[in-house]
């Protein structure tokens, strides 16, 4: 599956970022692209949220796309970030410290779309086990 592939390095993800947000072995992923192996519907949902394109273009049934390669904008970073605010001060740190780890590791010190994503996942998992 080509468009797979294509919408992950748009991304600016590996194959492991990807498996990893998605909680699964990073061979998984490489199977898809490669063809071998196709992604359950579930997987194909999360995908397409990860990747912010629609589930008939990673099917190849809609060929329009606009890749949200941009970064995202401080308003998108600040809103995540209020939601952060609202955990208890521990788990609060820790998703600070996720973010910070994530701008540190980039071009340009901002984050990705994708990892945008491992965020909100991160911070709503913290949010439920607190």
């Amino acid at each position: 599956m080509t468009r797979l592939k294509e919408a992950r390095l748009a991304t600016g993800m590996s194959q492991k970022a990807v498996a990893d947000a998605l909680h699964l072995a990073p061979p998984s992923v490489s199977n898809w692209e490669s063809g071998k192996t196709n992604p359950s519907q579930e997987n194909l949902k999360a995908l397409s949220k990860l990747y912010h394109v629609s589930i008939d273009y990673l099917l190849g049934r809609d060929e329009e796309i606009t890749f949200r390669i941009a970064k995202p904008s401080n308003e998108e970073l600040q809103a995540l970030m209020q939601e952060a605010e609202k955990l208890p001060e521990r788990q609060y740190q820790m998703a600070v410290s996720f973010m910070e780890f994530l701008i540190a590791h980039n071009d340009g010190g901002r984050i990705r779309y994708g990892e945008l994503a491992m965020l909100e996942d991160y911070i709503a998992f913290l949010a439920q086990n607190n």
